[in-house]
């Protein structure tokens, strides 16, 4: 008789862990003799003595992530409104090969922090560009501006206008306006692109003049140059006179080289020191200038005359 009650004793000890094994814990709490925790379930302490088994309502509790000393880590949400002091995980950067002009919707909302395909973060100073006026942009190049980075060496400019004599074969003395038209009213001066922004500066080398009228062979003539736009008393073929409009100087050229187009032409430097220094008007990137002759010139008329300006700019 004790033999067998010690047997069913036997039996019963090794069918508990089975029953124990498949009985459903699942959102009950497992009372746990002697702090012991049953081997069959993922469990924690609930903080009351009670080994709670993991599930959805009740996720394992995680602590100290990210570096927070201890404390409790607690996820955030991007776009949602921030706390006044969070404790946020491990820094996590998103990559955004292209940034939108928006990442959130509101000021104040969380945001991620934005890398590069090669996990380099994305670092913008607004204040400072703004301070700068903007000269950076996408790729470190420079923009459109005056703004510069290091020494600013001066550009050339090579500009160039024409203008077609009227008809006719009337002698020009010395002194007689060349120009478009033989009604003042109707005289167009020429005009130069020399500055490199409105109201920019610079100066003049050279001058370059050429016709295809043979007259003009060995002969020479006289560039004024304006600041503004001249109006002249006179028309083609009479005497040169002007409005002051901010002249700039004159530059003698002889056209002494004949070439078989036909073409004559010459080349000359400013009349008064190496060069003329002009700055452009507000608005504008142009000069202006009329041909005068500075000899007894008799023309083929209806015939070309290009002017180009060899100008160092700032």
């Amino acid at each position: 008789m004790k033999k067998t009650l010690w047997a069913a004793f036997a039996l019963l000890a090794l069918l508990t862990p089975a029953i124990a094994m498949t009985a459903d814990v699942t959102g009950k709490a497992i009372v746990a003799p002697a702090g012991k925790i049953p081997s069959q379930a993922i469990v924690f302490d609930n903080g009351a003595g009670l080994s709670v088994p993991v599930s959805a309502s009740n996720p394992l509790p995680v602590t100290g992530g990210g570096g927070g000393g201890g404390s409790a880590g607690t996820e955030y949400t991007e776009d949602a409104a921030a706390a006044a002091n969070p404790i946020g995980g491990q820094i996590i950067c998103r990559r955004r090969d292209t940034l939108t002009a928006a990442e959130v919707s509101a000021d104040g909302d969380n945001i991620a922090w934005n890398c590069t395909n090669k996990g380099e973060g994305r670092v913008r100073d607004s204040d400072l560009i703004t301070a700068l006026g903007s000269p950076f942009q996408a790729g470190g190049a420079l923009g459109a501006g005056e703004n510069h980075v290091g020494e600013m060496g001066g550009k050339t400019i090579i500009a160039s206008s024409n203008f077609t004599t009227p008809a006719g074969t009337t002698a020009y003395a010395s002194g007689d306006l060349i120009a478009n038209n033989a009604t003042a009213g109707s005289v167009t001066p020429m005009s130069f692109t020399v500055c490199r922004v409105n109201a920019g500066t610079g100066m003049i080398r050279r001058a370059r003049i050429k016709t295809t009228d043979t007259g003009f062979a060995a002969k020479g003539v006289i560039l004024k140059l304006y600041k503004d736009s001249p109006t002249s008393t006179n028309g083609d073929n009479g005497a040169w006179l002007t409005t002051e409009s901010n002249y700039l100087g004159q530059i003698s050229v002889t056209l002494d080289q004949h070439f078989s187009d036909p073409m004559e032409k010459g080349v000359g430097t400013p009349s008064a020191g190496s060069e003329i220094n002009y700055d452009c008007a507000t608005g504008t990137t142009l000069i202006y200038g009329l041909l005068v002759a500075n000899a007894a010139i008799t023309p083929q008329g209806a015939k070309v005359h290009t002017v180009v300006l060899e100008a160092l700019v700032n």
